[in-house]
């Protein structure tokens, strides 16, 4: 049981890590590390699913980030990373969009800056880091950039 819209009320545990055995939860904390050092205690015997339960009142959603998601394809993943996560979460504009995709980081790039009429620069060959530069007119001040293939977060 992976999916935490399987469960029925998450509510309290919003924000939080929680960690759960066969769907049941068993303990939690403000870390992942938090909630499974709590679960061991209790279970010593069990290995524990640790899981974020996100605050409903809390959205990624915005209009650029829907634009960005409308120019890759349906398969393509690709991961939001850095401090425009820690800035979303305390409700903060952020100026700057760090992405992690699995492979292709420049060609990523340019494909999200050919849709969105942005600029696009390689910033690493190497490392296949691009970066894209949005236009001011319709994203005034937003940055997205794709950090290094495979890049561990």
């Amino acid at each position: 049981m992976n999916e935490l819209e399987d469960d029925k009320d998450l509510t309290p545990y919003a924000g939080r890590w929680v960690a759960r055995v066969r769907g049941r939860i068993i303990a939690q904390g403000e870390t992942a590390e938090i909630a499974a050092h709590a679960a061991r205690q209790s279970r010593t015997k069990e290995a524990p699913e640790i899981v974020f339960v996100p605050d409903p009142h809390t959205s990624f959603d915005t209009p650029l980030l829907e634009a960005i998601v409308k120019t890759l394809k349906p398969d393509q993943e690709i991961y939001l990373v850095g401090g425009a996560v820690r800035d979303f979460l305390l409700r903060r504009e952020t100026h700057d969009l760090d992405f992690v995709v699995p492979v292709n980081g420049i060609r990523t790039a340019k494909q999200v800056a050919k849709a969105m009429k942005g600029a696009f620069f390689v910033l690493d060959e190497k490392s296949d880091t691009g970066r894209v530069i949005l236009p001011q007119k319709t994203y005034p001040g937003k940055y997205l950039i794709l950090p290094p293939t495979g890049k561990t977060v």
